[in-house]
């Protein structure tokens, strides 16, 4: 029921009980619809790239609120590329270790 109302209106989930933010497939339907809204699901599906997706597509400032598992998806990354370039940036130092060398950039794979 809370995912019918949700995928009509995000903001019904105001009115559902918080665990609400914990589901996959409402936190989904409210990030397609309200990118900003990713950072009220829970950390653990922050990573995941089936709700960060949809986000990332809406408004690349959503990789801001993405946790490093979703930042380093290649498909997020792209996402993201294809709409400010220099999140480029942000790519290349989702695979840097601290102080170490830089790793292949998840988007193109340099």
């Amino acid at each position: 029921m809370v995912l019918a109302a949700v995928s009509q209106d995000w903001s019904a989930v105001r009115h559902a009980a918080p665990a609400m933010w914990a589901q996959r497939d409402v936190a989904i339907a409210v990030v397609s619809q309200a990118w900003a809204q990713l950072g009220q699901v829970s950390e653990s599906l922050r990573g995941d790239e089936a709700v960060v997706l949809p986000a990332v597509r809406a408004d690349w400032r959503a990789l801001e609120l993405a946790g490093p598992a979703a930042r380093s998806s290649r498909a997020v990354m792209l996402a993201a590329v294809a709409q400010e370039w220099q999140t480029l940036q942000l790519a290349a130092q989702a695979g840097r270790p601290p102080g170490g060398p830089a790793a292949p950039c998840p988007a193109c794979g340099h």
